[in-house]
């Protein structure tokens, strides 16, 4: 929805809504086969090198995009010429900088998400 109203209200548009599109796209299918293996494969420890390091290594894929991600969200957040701007506060104004707020939340805790989601299959 900050993608649409940004549009909608001509307010500079940031990479950071396209960029968490993209990013969830492919991040949601990814989610739920890895929820499937972890119940149903076996634990880290017990698979081979390779399929090790493959998961690892695409559990760091997704921490580096979300951290990457939730950096031009506040970057967004803090833009002089973006939603939250110091200034006279209008309803267009307010309704996309509340909106540009609640994206930072959620990718706040999408990160630490994946982050623990990473340690417990490192330890597992």
């Amino acid at each position: 929805s900050v993608h649409h109203l940004s549009n909608k209200y001509t307010y500079a548009q940031n990479a950071s809504t396209t960029m968490a599109i993209v990013v969830d796209v492919v991040a949601i299918p990814y989610i739920l086969y890895i929820t499937y293996d972890e119940y149903t494969g076996k634990p880290l420890g017990l698979r081979s090198p390779k399929a090790k390091i493959l998961l690892v290594l695409l559990d760091l894929f997704f921490i580096i995009f979300e951290s990457a991600n939730l950096a031009l969200a506040f970057t967004a957040l803090t833009d002089r010429s973006g939603a939250c701007r110091v200034g006279p506060e209008t309803d267009t104004n307010s309704i996309v900088c509340g909106r540009v707020k609640a994206l930072c939340a959620i990718l706040m805790i999408a990160l630490i998400a994946w982050s623990l989601t990473f340690a417990v299959s490192i330890f597992r």
